[in-house]
């Protein structure tokens, strides 16, 4: 229930599906087929005030019990035969929720965040900071719910021997999406970071004097990718201010260069290539990386941020 009407949109097609689906069932579906048909009539009376912009607002107390209603009308279907189709149905029909779902899941537990931890990295935000308003995201992505609707009904009438290959070629279709909307974000980020990237003009050329030089070289994108779009506005601030931290906390042998997306930090060491050097090196930049992101607020966590050491004579 993050955006207008994409809950209530998602519902109403869900539990319209449902109705379907229950005459298509060889079971006692009448109690089924009334009560989702007075859900979808009155959800439809609802999306009048949530459609945006929104006068009325589900909430957990309403998004909740309508995702309840949905699971147990979804049980009461019972097939006499080909029980593996209506199941696959039924999880396709609601496909975009459990898609969200688990994406949400696998990237907090990705970034070491917590799982219950509300965030603005959803299917339906992430669509939106494409360009999209808020209207033109829920119909985009009740576009895909509908399209789900029609390919689960789609199913049940398919001969046994063309389900398995037609439920592939709908899964491969929904995270080609996926992927196409992750490569414009990716876009996006890069040119939002190359815009917004403060100029830094060192003082001289860098002479690498040591016999022994250590490059370190840290990528900015997971820092910012999380939260970028959200923070377009302070991208030059955070930078500047990782730039700064890293510059005053530096050793007199250290030298810190900000390029488009990395640091590079040039550190002169007596001694010889070693591999405990290496790893304390990148342990005390973590845990500066870490407090920065602690400071700043941002949702990321240090493991993920690729450090690279390595040694140069």
């Amino acid at each position: 229930d993050g955006l207008d009407g994409i809950a209530g949109g998602t519902a109403f097609l869900v539990s319209s599906s449902i109705v379907i689906l229950s005459v298509l069932s060889d079971g006692p579906t009448a109690f089924q087929a009334i009560s989702m048909t007075l859900l979808a009539g009155s959800i439809l009376g609802f999306l009048r005030f949530n459609w945006s912009p929104a006068k009325m607002f589900l909430g957990d107390n309403g998004s909740l019990p309508l995702g309840f209603m949905i699971a147990v009308n979804s049980l009461t279907c019972h097939p006499a035969t080909r029980s593996w189709i209506m199941i696959a149905s039924v999880v396709l029909m609601m496909g975009y929720p459990i898609l969200d779902m688990y994406l949400a899941v696998s990237r907090r537990y990705f970034y070491r965040l917590p799982l219950f931890k509300a965030d603005r990295n959803h299917l339906h935000f992430r669509v939106q900071r494409l360009g999209l308003n808020v209207a033109q995201t829920a119909i985009f992505l009740l576009s895909v719910s509908l399209y789900l609707q029609v390919t689960a009904l789609s199913l049940n009438l398919l001969p046994t021997f063309a389900v398995l290959p037609a439920l592939a070629m709908v899964l491969f279709s929904v995270f080609g999406l996926l992927y196409v909307v992750r490569c414009i974000e990716r876009a996006k980020i890069q040119r939002i970071s190359k815009a917004h990237q403060p100029k830094v003009n060192p003082s001289g050329p860098v002479t690498l004097e040591s016999s022994w030089d250590t490059h370190v070289n840290i990528s900015l994108a997971p820092i910012f990718e999380v939260g970028l779009f959200e923070e377009k506005a302070r991208y030059q601030e955070l930078i500047s201010a990782l730039e700064s931290m890293l510059k005053t906390t530096a050793f007199r042998n250290e030298t810190v260069l900000v390029s488009q997306e990395h640091i590079r930090i040039i550190y002169q060491s007596p001694a010889q290539d070693d591999a405990k050097l290496r790893a304390l090196i990148e342990s005390r930049y973590r845990a500066k990386l870490d407090s920065f992101c602690s400071m700043m607020e941002l949702q990321c966590s240090t493991s993920t941020i690729p450090i690279n050491v390595r040694s140069a004579a």
